[in-house]
């Protein structure tokens, strides 16, 4: 990557923090089980959480007595190790990066996890291109996502095969967890088929669902706009959706693949 573009990224997104989802992981190719802070002797393996060029903020799981202990490096250096695995040369990509511990806080309600910031000292080139292509990624979804809006896919066996759909759809009533079939899907639409009735199923009602694809297995937060009951008993649901990079990613390479101009 050029120098020119390395300073581009920098200037303007060098403090835009990335929550790691799954989507994150998977565009970046970061290894998260990899992820290890050392502090003097001491190695903390990690769970990074948030991530820029700047900055990194990781899960990590102390006991009572090693919060307070650590809590007293706070100002001090330390380095952390980043591990990607994409590279040119199928070698992943390691990362030793020197850094300045700025606080370590327990998180409410989760017993021994705690939250650890950290400043970079600086931030190897590598890295500041891994990140700028994967916000690069995301400002390209997003303008899929506005090309692909309302634009729905019928579910059948050749469309299943192009979109990568492994025929699987759980939704989560309460606490109930329900298996439905997809009948079509959009960046923003899901239209499902629901066995059963519910009295909180009606028009307006939201809820979770999650969706099996072989790239990626996510849940969505959805609203109910229109409810048909068939003759068989089961209930048509026509579902708005939030926007999730997953499912946008998914229907980009739908049309990618398949050569469909979207109507």
């Amino acid at each position: 990557m050029t120098k020119s573009k390395l300073t581009w990224f920098w200037k303007n997104y060098s403090i835009k923090m990335i929550r790691l989802d799954q989507f994150a992981l998977a565009s970046m190719g970061l290894i998260q089980s990899q992820t290890i802070l050392k502090i003097e002797n001491y190695m903390i393996v990690c769970a990074p959480y948030q991530l820029s060029m700047r900055k990194a903020v990781l899960f990590v799981v102390l006991n009572k007595e090693e919060i307070p202990f650590f809590t007293r490096y706070i100002g001090k250096l330390a380095a952390l190790k980043l591990t990607f695995q994409k590279s040119l040369k199928g070698i992943p990509l390691k990362f030793f990066v020197w850094v300045t511990i700025k606080q370590i806080a327990p998180i409410k309600g989760k017993e021994n996890m705690c939250l650890i910031e950290v400043d970079y000292k600086n931030c190897p080139e590598s890295l500041i291109a891994v990140i700028g292509e994967h916000i690069t990624t995301l400002q390209t979804l997003d303008k899929f996502y506005r090309l692909y809006k309302d634009k729905l896919i019928p579910i059948d066996h050749n469309t299943s095969q192009i979109l990568k759909y492994n025929n699987y759809l759980e939704c989560f009533i309460g606490n109930r967890k329900i298996e439905a079939k997809l009948l079509s899907i959009a960046v923003n639409l899901l239209h499902i088929l629901l066995p059963g009735s519910d009295p909180q199923i009606k028009e307006g009602f939201e809820f979770k669902l999650k969706l099996y694809f072989k790239p990626y297995r996510f849940f969505v937060k959805g609203k109910i706009d229109k409810i048909d009951k068939t003759m068989n008993g089961y209930l048509k649901l026509i579902i708005s959706i939030q926007y999730v990079p997953e499912i946008t990613d998914i229907i980009n390479s739908y049309f990618s693949r398949s050569q469909t101009t979207p109507e």
